[in-house]
């Protein structure tokens, strides 16, 4: 086997590990998850985006530690997003603010935009913001991206700020029902996600 196969095959190994520890998550056996993304091997060849995925799953798992220190190891392209989850994750959630609307006014359009705006909602109604919460969630809606956890945040954004929530929801899956399904947003969605 030559070294690009045997990169390869590493990768693959790798990829399968995440796969692992992400089942592991889901199934709630979070000590099991911790132990092994720790036996999980991040060559100094390896790519950003498995690191960057290590990160995440150290961040779901609750190692902020860990992350802080493959985070480190990151290049400053993927770094960005972390910065703000670490923020969040350490309940830093006006810090998480600034960072995530510094994402969206320092660069051109990017793919993960919903997400980052997604995240910066999440974190305007830790910090009791919830009509400007309110506002970036329906402005996504509105963009046509009405993926499950956005759908599911707004409905959860319009119980806690109107006494009329049944409305605005039942409005907003009329809404999400006219859209055109694009890729994987937009898709048919359970009633659990506009919790009717």
């Amino acid at each position: 086997m030559d070294t690009e196969e045997r990169k390869l095959w590493r990768e693959r190994l790798s990829d399968l590990g995440m796969r692992n520890v992400n089942a592991l998550i889901e199934m709630g056996d979070l000590d099991a998850a911790r132990r092994s993304l720790a036996s999980l091997r991040i060559a100094e060849s390896e790519s950003e985006l498995n690191k960057l995925r290590k990160v995440l799953l150290m961040l779901i798992i609750g190692d902020l530690d860990a992350a802080r220190q493959v985070c480190g190891e990151a290049s400053d392209a993927g770094n960005t997003v972390f910065r703000p989850l670490l923020s969040m994750a350490e309940g830093r959630y006006d810090d998480a603010v600034a960072e995530w609307r510094a994402l969206l006014g320092n660069e051109e359009r990017r793919p993960d935009e919903s997400m980052i705006s997604q995240n910066l909602a999440v974190c305007l109604l830790y910090t009791g913001r919830l009509n400007e919460a309110r506002e970036v969630l329906e402005s996504l809606v509105h963009a046509n991206h009405s993926f499950s956890s956005l759908v599911f945040n707004l409905s959860t954004v319009y119980e806690l700020c109107s006494d009329k929530s049944a409305k605005l929801k039942t409005d907003l899956v009329e809404t999400v029902a006219r859209q055109p399904v694009t890729g994987t947003t937009n898709l048919d969605r359970p009633n659990g996600d506009f919790k009717l």
